[in-house]
């Protein structure tokens, strides 16, 4: 009886044994599972070089967490951490294909899905392999809308390993798929046009697809077939009123210098979703570029009041107030973007794997840097107590704590525990600089040569390339009367026009008056006639600069006009007008009238100019105003007094709705020919403008 009850048994053993492996197993993967037995570092590229290579920088997104899943050919079903693997490949396969030389705003959102595992004979033996086909999507945006999507499929056969194979067949099929998309991810960022097709043809097949005509939308403003563009785009609104087709629209009519166009989409933009910051920072270029000062203050204020935690909008805010001459507005919002560039803590930033915390990121002056803490770093203890499974709102008070705290971390580095005492500091991060630049301009403006230059060197030791650092320093230097060399090499090496009036004020500092005047008579004229209090202070810091060679010239100017040479009194009064305020610059203009009125043959246009403006007169026929703009103002260039030029670029600027620009150039033209045939409707022109402006301040 025994005996049989032990038979029976075994037969139950044998029948669930058998049972078990004849249906399906399943065999399931952690991250925890992946992390210690599969992780694939081993099958990791040493110096793998990608041929593909953008001079870009790009934001990948990869979606670590998917978890797949398939049943092979045996009926087994498998779990498997793809989005892990699918990280690692990206980071070894992917990432370096962008070099980061230039700016530019591309995210990629990629992913794994369709996962397949089969079997097959190896050839000439009786060996199986295992194999994964799995397919990879990659979702591109540039300049946050999306401009394509690309699939790709990956495969690859492995020996056949069970649960824990030799090598991660999986991760070589995301190698491959990743490889595959590689060269369509290059043609689909160089080559919109190319991509532009696809999409067109995708349209015609689904015209009501929303994302697909948005996708178009963006390829053709990408390829400049801006007409196309602005069509796509509002089909877009048509199919679903979206912000992200409006700033679309924003952006082809910016790149098309439709101001008055751009400014009303960037506006809807905002009015749908108020957290897109680059649709302020697009708005704010092109005040800036219209000179509407005020407008910017008010739209940077409105940012603040969304992005009450980022440093930059308050940095913008303080530019904006500076442009206006409201300095002290301008150091409150310096200061709060200092404020909120500041931390206190041993710098680090974390996110959470597998229940611990990873370091990330390192701020490079941190303590945490100077302990020897790297980015990969895991750390298992805080102060000797384990933290796994802790909230990462825990993790971080904990880690940060006060100032002079001391923490101590366990790290977990190549499976030995590390530990490293570090002191917590407060810390002015790198984007600091900015702010502190700018700040440090404006108590130079106003005479604290001493906090300007602490400002300055702080800026300039926080970032050696950041423009308002170079600045800064360079002033510093030149206000406190040394160092002219080192900010010399600064200048010297921008083109922007606010560093060639920084670079003038040097010369002239040093003595060098000639080479002074050289460079700040290169600056383009529209640049020193900003309505831009903040430039206008730098600008008489110059001439103040350069005061005994202004006299000099005035007094060259009557002496000629005296002797009745009035063409060369001309060319002299031309160039000083260029180192005048608006009311001194009008006093010479009415001094110059008097003189055309009673001498009309220097009213003659020079042959040279005249090319100009016959030339600008067929732009303006084409409605291309801002060619016919740039043609007139060569033509100023030779005839700086010829007051027609001046009443033409007005109405052309009238044609671009740049209302203020309009204006001023109306104005001169009235100053200069105030008995003008048309001056009552010149005048009336200029009354219209006002209302035109007042209305966009609204």
């Amino acid at each position: 009886m025994r005996k049989i009850r032990l038979f029976g048994w075994m037969l139950f053993t044998a029948v669930i044994v058998a049972f078990l492996t004849g249906c399906s197993t399943l065999i399931t993967e952690t991250k925890e599972t992946y992390d210690k037995v599969y992780k694939p570092t081993h099958l990791l590229p040493p110096n793998y070089v990608v041929s593909e290579k953008l001079p870009y920088t790009a934001n990948i997104r990869v979606n670590k967490e998917n978890t797949l899943y398939d049943r092979d050919d045996r009926n087994d079903e498998y779990r498997f951490q793809a989005g892990l693997r699918l990280d690692e490949a990206v980071k070894a396969y992917l990432s370096p294909m962008f070099t980061g030389e230039k700016y530019k705003d591309i995210i990629i959102d990629i992913d794994t899905y369709n996962l397949e595992i089969s079997h097959k004979r190896k050839e000439g033996t009786i060996k199986y392999l295992t194999c994964h086909d799995i397919n990879i999507k990659a979702d591109i945006f540039i300049d946050i809308i999306i401009a394509s999507w690309i699939d790709s499929n990956g495969s690859y056969c492995g020996d056949e390993t069970g649960i824990r194979p030799k090598e991660d067949s999986l991760f070589l099929a995301i190698v491959n798929g990743i490889e595959n998309l590689r060269p369509r991810l290059y043609e689909a960022i160089i080559f919109p046009e190319k991509e532009k097709g696809r999409f067109e043809s995708l349209m015609r097949e689904n015209p009501n697809d929303w994302r697909v005509v948005l996708a178009l939308a963006n390829l053709s403003r990408l390829s400049k077939d801006y007409n196309l563009a602005i069509s796509a785009a509002r089909n877009a609104i048509k199919l679903q009123n979206s912000f992200e087709a409006y700033f679309v629209l924003g952006l082809t009519y910016e790149e098309m210098k439709q101001y008055h166009e751009a400014i009303n989409n960037f506006k809807k933009t905002i009015e749908l979703r108020p957290q897109i910051l680059s649709a302020y920072q697009h708005l704010s270029e092109i005040y800036l570029l219209q000179e509407n000062y005020i407008q910017n203050v008010n739209l940077w204020g409105k940012a603040i009041t969304v992005f009450s935690n980022n440093w930059h909008p308050y940095f913008q805010l303080a530019i904006a107030y500076a442009h206006t001459g409201k300095y002290k507005d301008a150091i409150t919002n310096a200061n709060k973007a200092i404020e909120l560039s500041t931390i206190t803590g041993i710098g680090i930033s974390i996110a959470i794997e597998n229940d611990f915390p990873v370091v990330k990121k390192i701020v490079e002056s941190g303590p945490a840097k100077k302990a020897g803490i790297e980015v990969g770093d895991k750390i298992v203890k805080i102060n000797g107590q384990s933290i796994k499974g802790w909230d990462i709102n825990k993790i971080v008070q904990n880690i940060r704590g006060a100032e002079g705290a001391q923490i101590t971390l366990t790290i977990e580095k190549k499976d030995e525990e590390v530990e490293k005492t570090i002191t917590s500091e407060r810390m002015i991060q790198k984007e600091a600089a900015s702010s502190l630049g700018l700040r440090s301009l404006v108590y130079g403006i106003r005479g604290n040569i001493e906090q300007s230059f602490r400002d300055a060197q702080e800026a300039y030791a926080l970032d050696l390339d950041n423009e308002w650092a170079r600045r800064a320093i360079s002033v510093a230097y030149i206000q406190k009367g040394k160092g002219f060399e080192e900010a010399l090499k600064i200048l010297s090496t921008s083109k922007e026009s606010f560093d060639r009036l920084l670079e003038a004020l040097l010369y002239s500092k040093k003595g060098d008056l000639k080479r002074s005047v050289e460079i700040y008579m290169a600056i383009p004229e529209d640049y020193l006639s900003s309505e831009s209090i903040f430039r206008r202070d730098f600008r008489k810091m110059v001439f103040k600069s350069l005061l005994p060679y202004l006299e000099s010239k005035k007094g060259l100017a009557r002496s000629l006009e005296n002797k009745s040479q009035y063409k060369e009194a001309l060319k002299e009064y031309a160039e000083l007008i260029r180192f005048t305020d608006k009311e001194e610059a009008k006093e010479i203009r009415s001094h110059i009238a008097m003189l055309l009125k009673t001498q009309p043959y220097l009213l003659e246009l020079p042959e040279e100019a005249r090319k100009y403006a016959v030339r600008a007169e067929e732009y303006t026929k084409e409605v291309k105003f801002d060619e016919a703009i740039q043609e007139y103002k060569r033509a100023l260039r030779i005839a700086p007094f010829f007051p027609d030029l001046y009443r033409n670029i007005a109405l052309n600027y009238g044609g671009l709705k740049a209302y203020r620009q309009a204006i001023e150039y109306m104005n001169i033209y009235l100053e200069l020919y105030p008995d003008a045939p048309d001056a009552r409707v010149a005048r009336d022109e200029i009354y219209r403008w006002e209302v035109m402006t007042e209305k966009e301040e609204k």
